[in-house]
């Protein structure tokens, strides 16, 4: 009879015993090369994770569907598993990139020919959408500043500049 040794790796345990040993990780760069060891366990760390003094920062969920206009998305969470942002693959040739913080939100619009910046700031009772439109085929870029006035009961114009608002209540500079 002959005597057969099998040797057993990281790999031959069960993915949920995996699992709890990879909760352990709280580094980003830990994190990072543990997905890159095998396709295994990439398939177990499936989120990508940034890590900040030893506490999870941002978690980037890849979601796998495609929705009925036939887009993948990857889901942006905070610290405390929030949703705070999106990018999304939008075909033909679209990408759509949204982050949304307490006070400001910044959105990215990627297509072949043209970049679009939309950075939204709340100050107070007062809203200022900056939007960027840049060219690449021209070369050309244009700037646009809309400012609302918004209060608890919804917006509303300020009367000392009621005379320079169009009906929509925004202002454009």
């Amino acid at each position: 009879m002959i005597d057969v040794k099998i040797k057993k790796t990281l790999t031959d345990m069960p993915n949920e015993i995996l699992i709890m040993i990879f909760s352990y990780i709280n580094d980003t760069n830990t994190y990072k090369n543990a997905r890159l060891v095998c396709r295994l366990f990439q398939n177990i760390l499936i989120d990508v994770k940034i890590f900040n003094q030893k506490k999870l920062y941002l978690n980037f969920r890849f979601n796998k569907y495609y929705n009925n206009n036939n887009e993948e998305e990857v889901t942006i969470m905070d610290y405390n598993n929030s949703e705070i942002g999106y990018i999304k693959a939008e075909y033909p040739m679209c990408a759509r990139y949204y982050l949304k913080t307490d006070n400001n939100s910044t959105e990215y619009i990627l297509n072949p020919n043209t970049v679009i910046t939309k950075e939204t700031k709340k100050d107070a009772n007062i809203n200022r959408t900056q939007i960027v439109v840049l060219n690449l085929k021209t070369k050309t870029h244009k700037r646009r500043t809309v400012t609302k006035i918004v209060s608890n009961n919804g917006p509303h114009i300020n009367p000392f500049l009621a005379a320079n608002i169009p009906p929509n209540g925004c202002i454009i500079f």
